[in-house]
């Protein structure tokens, strides 16, 4: 995962050393602190944190993470919530079949321990209250059987002559064909949330390649990581705690690349405070988002086909709403931990879990609270997470009102930025159709066999 660039530098890190970092600083021309080390690793995300770990396992400890963020885990624990461990993480770790999932193989790493997962236990209720939970495995069911068509037919090569196509196209060629608001609920709630576009901008060769050949129906059962829904926070610490130490020189926070100056002799990184850091490698693994805005200067400019790479794959768009009541709002008549609500209008809201109740004294705080977790996707993450908070409250309040039959309280309502936040800009890369296997090469392609690239700019062959 993320480290196929760093494979090759491992080669040839195996019988070289460098004195330490302590040992490689000295005033710039200008004044400012300059530091050398033998690898740079841009970010200290999950990318970021597992370069360092490989880098660290190899025997290989002269290098420095620098982070912009006061903490590493990157999106992963981009932390919304005061005192609570919930994030606007929207990964959750599950042992679903399909293409091999790298966090999956993390968790193992870390030993972290699965719960069973029942995702047809939820209740379903329309825009007025009505349950329509019936009316949503039922358009489940007609989704599961157009998407096992689809594999059907891809594995007997009816569509291997195409280019590609938009899974919508796809299943429509096998017999899905959505028309309702419950119809978009459940194909929002099982496939866009995955790949953060609606199903007309999803890849069929790329969601093939991630499903179709075991496939995964909706009426299974599988495992999620017990603590996925707060954002995954000891995987983060598994991977941190694995290589660094408390105050591990080799990791520094709050610091904001700027500029990246690489050769054929090195690379040398500017920062907004001022410090310069050189070194012979470095990996990069900002959101590609980071990258598309130009928020980082080049020297020189990437080559065409980099760029060409870096921007043809879409960021996609996700909010997390946090809404924590002082009281669990179950009911005798409406049970459930999980919701659906089907929402008139597409990718917002849908998909409704309570996260946790927690008692008084816990987690910081000193009065009882219970928290819940909604989804927006596409244009309406952008939406909501850019409308004022009051309305977004209005709006929240509406759609529990209808969920639990009832008069609400008055939440606190929590939302994330990763759309906005100038580390991210988004959830994540889109595969827009089309997508070759030589753009994925082109995207985590090396610059001058000294910049490297990983994280978001990652992806195995289709």
């Amino acid at each position: 995962m993320f480290l196929q660039g760093v494979v090759g530098l491992l080669l040839l890190f195996s019988c070289q050393h460098r004195p330490s970092l302590a040992e490689h600083e000295d005033e710039h021309e200008d004044g400012h602190t300059k530091s050398r080390v033998r690898v740079l690793v841009l970010g200290g995300g999950l990318a970021g944190l597992q370069v360092g770990q490989t880098l660290h396992d190899a025997g290989m400890t002269d290098f420095l993470i620098l982070e912009a963020n006061g903490r590493v885990g990157g999106r992963m624990i981009a932390n919304i919530l005061p005192g609570v461990p919930a994030t606007s993480s929207f990964f959750v770790v599950d042992n679903r079949p399909g293409a091999p999932n790298p966090f999956a193989k993390l968790a193992d790493y870390c030993n972290l321990a699965y719960a069973e997962a029942d995702w047809l236990d939820f209740r379903a209720l329309d825009d007025v209250g009505a349950d329509t939970t019936m009316e949503v495995h039922t358009g489940l069911e007609k989704l599961d059987e157009a998407l096992g068509r689809l594999a059907d037919g891809w594995a007997d090569g009816d569509l291997q002559g195409l280019d590609d196509i938009s899974l919508e196209g796809a299943l429509r060629l096998y017999g899905w064909h959505p028309t309702t608001p419950i119809d978009w609920a459940v194909e929002h709630w099982w496939l866009s949330i995955d790949f953060l576009a609606d199903t007309s901008q999803i890849s069929c060769r790329h969601y093939m390649y991630l499903y179709g050949n075991d496939g995964y129906s909706a009426h299974e059962t599988f495992q999620v990581v017990r603590n996925s829904y707060f954002g995954n926070l000891d995987l983060v610490n598994c991977l941190h705690n694995s290589f660094l130490t408390p105050n591990d020189p080799r990791l520094k926070l709050n610091t904001t690349v700027t500029g990246i100056r690489y050769s054929d002799s090195g690379v040398a990184v500017s920062t907004a405070d001022g410090v310069q850091y050189e070194a012979d490698y470095a990996v990069l693994t900002f959101s590609m988002g980071v990258l598309q805005q130009g928020n980082v200067t080049f020297t020189p400019e990437l080559p065409f086909w980099k760029r060409v790479a870096i921007n043809q794959f879409p960021m996609g768009y996700i909010t997390t709403i946090f809404v924590m009541f002082n009281e669990t709002l179950r009911s005798a008549t409406r049970p459930h931990y999980r919701h659906m609500y089907v929402s008139p209008f597409r990718g917002v809201y849908h998909w409704n879990a309570e996260v946790v109740s927690v008692v008084e004294g816990q987690l910081n705080h000193t009065q009882p609270f219970a928290l819940y977790r909604l989804w927006a996707t596409e244009d309406e993450a952008v939406r909501v997470e850019t409308q004022a908070l009051e309305i977004t409250k209005r709006e929240v309040m509406d759609v529990y009102g209808k969920i639990f039959n009832s008069t609400v309280p008055e939440p606190e309502v929590f939302v994330s930025n990763i759309n906005t936040d100038p580390l991210f800009y988004g959830g994540g890369p889109r595969f827009p159709l089309g997508t070759t296997n030589k753009d994925f090469d082109d995207l985590r392609a090396p610059v001058s066999d000294r910049l490297f690239f990983a994280g978001d700019a990652y992806q195995v062959n289709l």
